[in-house]
């Protein structure tokens, strides 16, 4: 007993993939940035930290200053 031809090649035929459009994104705008970062040292970051501390100073003494004269002005 023999399979007809036509009936083996339906049967194995495999299925083709889809073909996938390729996708053309426009440049990232932020490059390599966080691909390349390295983390800053401990002196680096205690130095800014400070700063940061010095300008909320400054900040809260103008604005302490700046009350206060609205208050004697009025």
């Amino acid at each position: 007993m023999s399979t007809p031809v036509s009936a083996c090649t339906s049967l194995a035929k495999i299925p083709t993939p889809n073909i996938r459009p390729v996708a053309n994104f426009h440049p990232n705008i932020w490059g390599d940035q966080f691909i390349n970062y390295t983390p800053e040292d401990k002196v680096t970051r205690a130095c800014k930290e400070e700063q940061v501390e010095d300008l909320k100073k400054e900040v809260r003494r103008k604005l302490l200053a700046a009350a206060l004269l609205a208050l004697l002005n009025c």
